[in-house]
């Protein structure tokens, strides 16, 4: 007689697909093009929420690294255009 032999297939799981807004939102951030990857990173943020999509720790990094590049550029790019403000008055006062 023939014994039943017990299984231990476990059927795959489907995997959940990964928001391509949270991983354009990282990617913008990370090359330094900030605001706009903010801006995917927030949206992305919204549509991973609900879990039916993964990559919500790509939209939480894309946020933080396009604050920081967005902070990085106003504190590099305003006092730059303050000083070249008060030099070009200073030369057409001249």
């Amino acid at each position: 007689m023939v014994q039943p032999v017990e299984s231990y297939y476990q059927p795959a799981t489907l995997a959940r697909p990964t928001s391509g807004a949270a991983i354009t939102g990282f990617v913008l951030s990370l090359i330094g093009i900030s605001l706009p990857g903010m801006i995917v990173s927030l949206v992305a943020l919204g549509r991973t929420k609900t879990g039916e999509l993964q990559g919500h720790a790509f939209a939480i990094t894309g946020l933080i690294l396009g604050v920081i590049g967005t902070a990085v550029w106003s504190f590099a790019v305003i006092p730059w255009l303050w000083f070249m403000g008060f030099g070009l008055a200073g030369v057409a006062r001249g």
